[in-house]
């Protein structure tokens, strides 16, 4: 599993005037937490933010989170919990950013990858893809940055759902036996007389 590593400093003001400033010198304000960890406000540089927080969604990364507190520097093992955008000039507003311990499992999200080519697509079918990211549970070491799915198997009308998934050392979290992807048969082709009614339906209206 990849890993990055960003810089941050603990903010000493929490108000809105300071929060600003910060933003207008290039900063990003954050809060980082945990379990057994003290919650800190911080702050990193905005460039650096937007390159990690890019590859975070592309795929799962760990981020090695260096906080300076008190002249010391407190290194953690750290995951992106959520990265607040401005909705017109798509700049980051604030993150939260939560520390991972390597002997307690973790639940993230993981993209769904599907490889193969189904036969159901030659025959004229349609491949759709259900559920795009999957809700697993797995030891930090063990987390995948994408879950593959074959669908060289899939004829029109077959489907994988998420019993069907087995990955070692991953528990999947799920109430329902849910369809992640699935081989519709083609939409039949309307006959000419009909298609002629409605167009003449269309053009009264």
């Amino acid at each position: 599993m990849e890993q990055l590593s960003m810089n941050a400093k603990v903010r000493d003001k929490m108000t809105k005037g300071e929060l600003k400033r910060l933003r207008e010198k290039g900063y990003t304000p954050g809060i980082f937490y945990g379990r057994d960890e003290e919650n800190l406000p911080i702050y990193v540089d905005t460039s650096t933010l937007i390159r990690v927080a890019r590859k975070a969604r592309e795929s799962n990364v760990f981020i090695d989170l260096i906080i300076e507190k008190g002249g010391e520097q407190l290194k953690k093992l750290c995951l992106f919990k959520e990265v607040n955008y401005h909705p017109l000039k798509r700049v980051p507003l604030h993150f939260d950013i939560y520390s991972v311990k390597t002997g307690e499992e973790i639940e993230v999200e993981v993209p769904v990858v599907l490889t193969g080519s189904a036969p159901g697509v030659k025959k004229g079918g349609l491949l759709q893809l259900i559920r795009r990211e999957l809700t697993i549970r797995c030891l930090p070491k063990y987390m995948p940055e994408k879950i593959e799915i074959d669908v060289s198997n899939l004829d029109i009308g077959d489907a994988v759902h998420i019993k069907d998934l087995n990955v070692e050392n991953v528990k999947f979290i799920y109430d329902t036996n849910f369809t992640i992807v699935t081989v519709v048969p083609p939409e039949k082709e309307k006959p000419e007389e009909e298609e002629a009614e409605e167009e003449i339906e269309e053009s009264e209206e």
